[in-house]
C-alpha cells in the first residue's frame, strides 16, 4: 500500500507498486481507493440462513492496530452515533444479500471523522474478535453455524445467555511489545487472575513452545460489563496480575493502551498507536 499525495505523483508510483505486487503476488493489478484521514474500523457482524434471511446483529470497533493487524476489539463501538451505526448495518446487510450469502460473515467499513462509512472488505467466516458479539448478544455464533448448515431458519436460532451492555477484547501475541517482532520460546509461567465476567480463549499453555513459523496470537481476553469502563478496568487487573515467563508478549502495550486517556474516552483511530508510540 502506498499513500498519494497528489496526482504528479502517482505514475510514479503506480509502476513501482506494479513491480512490487508482481514480485510478491504474481500479479500487476492495482487497486485504486481513496484515502480516509484518521480512519476508525468499524464492522458488522451479519448472519444468513439458507430461506433468504439475512440480518446484522450488531458493531464492533476495530481500530487499534499495529501493522494493519487488529489488536484490541469492541462492541460496541464508542462515541458513534445511532444513525451511523444503522447505515453501517444496512449497508452490511445490502452487501450480503446482493450474494445470496449464508453462514456467519462480517462486512468491514472505514469510518471517517464525520462518520462518513466506507465499505473495506467481506469476511465470509467468523473474525477473530466475535466474542465480543457474543457477549453483548447473548448467542453462541459457532453453534448458530452448525444449526444453519442443519437447516434451521434463523428465527429458530438460540439466544442462550443473557447479553452484555459492552465487551471488549485483548489479543495476546508472543512479540516484543516495542518493535512487534515475534518471541519465539518455550512457555515456562502462563497463569492469569479469574475474575467474573472474564473469558479466555487461549490457544496454549505451561510448557507449550511457541515457533516463529506461524502467527504470533496465542490468546485472547476478553471481558464483558454494564459499562465501557468497567470492562477497561478488569482487563487491567487481569493483565496486571498475570505471570508469563520464557518468551516476551504485548501484554506491556495492551496495558498502555487501556490506561490512555484518550483510549478511555473513545477517540481512536487506526493511527492510534502510531501517535502514542
Amino acid at each position: 500500500m502506498q499513500k498519494i499525495e497528489n496526482e504528479a505523483d502517482l505514475m510514479r508510483a503506480a509502476e513501482s507498486v506494479q513491480k512490487k505486487s508482481e514480485t510478491f503476488f504474481g500479479s500487476a493489478r492495482l487497486f485504486i481507493e481513496k484515502y480516509i484521514e484518521e480512519p476508525r474500523h468499524i464492522e458488522a457482524q451479519i448472519i444468513g440462513d439458507n430461506y433468504g434471511t439475512i440480518r446484522s446483529i450488531g458493531t464492533r470497533d476495530c481500530s487499534i492496530q499495529r501493522r494493519h493487524q487488529k489488536v484490541i476489539e469492541e462492541a460496541p463501538a464508542p462515541n458513534f452515533s445511532k444513525e451511523a451505526d444503522n447505515a453501517l448495518q444496512e449497508g452490511a446487510v445490502k452487501a450480503a444479500s446482493a450474494l445470496a450469502y449464508t453462514n456467519a460473515g462480517t462486512v468491514e467499513f472505514l469510518v471517517d471523522k464525520d462518520e462518513n462509512v466506507y465499505f473495506l472488505e467481506m469476511n465470509t467466516r467468523l473474525q477473530v474478535e466475535h466474542p465480543v458479539t457474543e457477549e453483548t448478544s447473548g448467542t453462541d455464533l459457532v453453534e448458530w453455524q452448525l444449526l444453519i448448515a442443519d437447516g434451521k431458519s434463523f428465527e429458530e436460532l438460540p439466544v442462550n445467555n443473557t447479553p452484555y451492555p459492552c465487551a471488549m477484547e485483548v489479543r495476546v501475541y508472543a512479540e516484543d511489545p516495542k518493535t512487534f517482532f515475534p518471541s519465539p520460546g518455550t512457555i515456562t509461567q502462563w497463569n492469569f487472575p479469574t475474575p467474573e465476567k472474564v473469558r479466555f480463549d487461549m490457544g496454549v499453555r505451561k510448557g507449550d513452545k511457541v515457533t516463529p513459523y506461524y502467527d504470533p496470537m496465542i490468546g485472547k481476553i476478553i471481558a464483558s460489563g454494564d459499562s465501557r469502563e468497567d470492562v477497561i478496568n478488569n482487563l487491567i487487573n487481569v493483565l496486571e496480575g498475570s505471570e508469563i515467563s520464557g518468551i516476551k508478549t504485548n501484554i506491556p502495550l495492551l496495558l498502555d493502551v487501556l490506561k490512555d486517556d484518550k483510549f478511555k474516552s473513545g477517540k481512536i483511530s487506526t493511527h492510534f498507536l502510531m501517535q502514542t508510540n
